[in-house]
């Protein structure tokens, strides 16, 4: 097809794109097709080349270029190679073009190509009138869907069709099948070869004025994995897909770990015990008239059928405090205890002279708060799988966070998910003998450092190090921590010490935790007065 089109384009580096009517027509290859677009939708990575950032310029070498790659239209034009696709045929672009010829091609994981490209990214997209699309990322758009639902529904992977008999619209993505009948608030969700039903808060309909198909988005992006969030500020959903996130990471010498651990620690109660200090000097005089050292300690049992931990504070100075609430000066001198019954779900807690009166001990039935809590947690669906994975549980957490600003919470997300990769993927360790370690900086003053220790095939350790150190004009921050964990025995240290022109604060804290043959009290002990606190 000769002749020019209206488009969008990135001609050089920088932020900023130029709209051109005089941009060529794509001439296709042999192996695609020409798709007369109908529908683009924006997506993050389109800002992030529009405003030019660091990987948009460490990724596109090829400028000038036609960008954008969530979209859906129709095939004007099929190369000599294509078979099965013919002009007319209503299509969406999967974004990843895999080359076919690699290693990981050859032995089907073409999703980790060695020679990956992007549609809309390293190739002409779809932000114009025509966009040539390779004929492995064809994706057949249904007839009755809507090219404005296929464009959006190609951020998601999904392949959509329309059952003009049944009334259905369905889409598939990574072995999960939806269907949702129009004039039905029913969303039927198919996986692993089970099938469940959700009700919906609204139908899918077709506009009359249009012919166009309406979709409720989020319980479609929800059964597909997405965290999809609303800014009611800008009236903007945000669909996130978290897994995405994690890229080609594996987490295996983690998942050894988790399982080693599931393995010993099976039915055993461990102690807890530990201690804080906290000094702090005032130099002025003009706040602390005396310095304050609070000192503290915590001792128990944690088990499979609940806890029980004693604590104890001790603050040595309060008493001289000026201007300050009475309650602050209860925490001088204070004991409490904590007892949790996870067979009934009870929670007791008993603090003398603060929230308590002599035998009294107060008790909240967390019970009535969990199926709340676990779903916002997004723990129903770890507590069903049989066997989570580090990296599921991981997605599964992050998709679990509320997103409620369109210009900052996906790049929250992305920065969790880069935070675990560079602690805990496979990608990040060097092995020597059998240790296995990790270093990573963040923001350039926190330090990390993760050691594994492998015995055989199980990794049977985990050590932690980290340190930050930060000093402006009159002030500087040093803190440290470390932790051990291992079926038989957690350490956690932690040192902070911040000294300043005018105050100085230090702070330790350790806990420590090692198999027991004692079993926690979850009961409160016979004879006190038990008050329920709804």
């Amino acid at each position: 097809m000769e002749g020019t089109m209206r488009g969008v384009c990135k001609m050089r580096p920088g932020k900023g794109a130029e709209y051109r009517t005089d941009l060529p027509i794509p001439r296709i290859g042999d192996d695609e097709v020409l798709m007369r677009v109908r529908a683009s939708a924006i997506c993050g990575t389109d800002l992030h080349i529009y405003s030019w950032n660091e990987w948009a310029a460490n990724r596109m070498k090829n400028l000038p270029i036609v960008f954008g790659h969530e979209t859906a239209g129709e095939i004007v034009e099929v190369g000599r190679n294509v078979s099965g696709w013919q002009v007319g045929d209503r299509i969406s672009v999967e974004t990843h073009i895999p080359c076919n010829h690699c290693f990981q091609c050859e032995n089907d994981r073409r999703h980790i190509c060695e020679n990956m490209k992007l549609f809309g990214v390293t190739e002409p997209g779809a932000f114009a009138e025509y966009a040539p699309v390779p004929k492995d990322c064809i994706v057949r758009l249904g007839d009755g869907v809507s090219y404005e639902m296929g464009a959006m529904l190609e951020a998601m992977g999904a392949e959509v069709s329309y059952d003009e008999a049944a009334s259905t619209v369905s889409a598939k993505r990574d072995g999960v099948e939806l269907a949702m009948t129009l004039g039905q608030t029913g969303l039927t969700i198919t996986e692993n070869g089970e099938t469940r039903t959700q009700e919906m808060d609204a139908a899918p309909y077709i506009n009359p004025n249009n012919n166009r198909t309406y979709v409720p988005v989020r319980y479609a992006a929800e059964a597909f994995g997405y965290n999809v969030g609303w800014d009611s500020s800008s009236r903007t959903v945000i669909l996130a897909d978290v897994d995405a996130l994690f890229g080609d990471a594996t987490f295996e010498l983690m998942d050894s770990f988790s399982a080693y651990c599931a393995k010993k620690e099976s039915g055993q109660n461990m102690s807890v015990t530990g201690n804080l200090s906290l000094d702090m000097t005032d130099k002025s005089g003009q706040f602390l008239p005396e310095p304050l050292k609070i000192k503290g300690s915590v001792d128990g049992v944690i088990g499979e059928k609940g806890v029980q931990l004693t604590g104890k504070l001790n603050a040595a100075g309060l008493d001289k405090l000026a201007n300050v609430p009475i309650w602050v000066k209860l925490l001088s001198d204070v004991s409490a205890e904590l007892r949790l019954d996870l067979d009934s779900m009870t929670l007791y807690v008993s603090a003398p002279n603060v929230l308590t009166e002599g035998n009294t001990w107060y008790s909240v039935d967390l019970g009535a708060y969990q199926a709340q809590l676990l779903a916002g947690l997004g723990m129903n669906q770890l507590a069903q799988a049989e066997e989570v994975s580090i990296r599921e549980a991981l997605v599964m957490v992050m998709r679990s966070l509320p997103l409620d600003n369109s210009a900052n919470s996906y790049a929250m997300l992305k920065e969790m998910a880069q935070l675990y990769t560079d602690m805990l993927s496979d990608q990040v360790f060097t092995r020597n003998g059998s240790k296995y370690t990790a270093k990573t900086v963040l923001d350039g003053l926190v330090e990390l450092e993760t050691t594994l220790t492998k015995k055989g095939d199980d990794v049977v350790s985990v050590d932690l190090k980290m340190t930050a150190s930060a000093e402006e004009e009159g002030m500087k921050m040093d803190i440290t921590m470390t932790e051990h964990a291992s079926p038989d025995k957690v350490d956690i240290a932690m040192d902070m010490t911040v000294s300043g022109d005018e105050a100085e604060v230090i702070f330790h804290m350790d806990l420590n935790c090692l198999p027991t043959a004692k079993a926690p009290q979850t009961q409160p002990p016979k004879g006190v007065t038990v008050t329920p606190v709804a």
